[in-house]
């Protein structure tokens, strides 16, 4: 389903990565250095973000007691622009993933924004 909707929004070369830890993220936003992101998280929500903030953050201001799990999707958009969109899940506790709600896990979402 997800190819489906790729088609739609007109994204070809998608690629999807997993990892525990915010190691992927950091590679990711590496690879990206020269762009400017998108940053979405619990009561904040900013742009035009240079990459050596996101990194700044990432490495200093992400609580070291939550265990992460990262999700990058790499595509090329409709202007055949490399994109990236990252998703930081932060778990407190000994669940899993997989477990139910808790008020005190966080996300942050990181997209690249569009050169121009």
């Amino acid at each position: 389903m997800a190819g489906f909707f790729d088609w739609v929004k007109r994204r070809s070369g998608v690629e999807q990565k997993q990892a525990d830890g915010a190691g992927l993220a950091i590679q990711t936003v590496e690879k990206f250095k020269d762009r400017i992101f998108k940053f979405k998280g619990p009561g904040m929500k900013h742009s035009h973000i240079p990459s050596e903030e996101i990194i700044r953050f990432i490495h200093e201001e992400l609580p070291p007691y939550y265990d992460y799990r990262t999700q990058v999707t790499t595509f090329y958009d409709k202007d055949n622009t490399s994109q990236a969109n990252i998703k930081i899940e932060g778990t407190i506790g000994i669940r899993g993933p997989l477990a139910r709600y808790n008020p005190l896990d966080r996300t942050f979402i990181i997209k690249t924004e569009s050169p121009g």
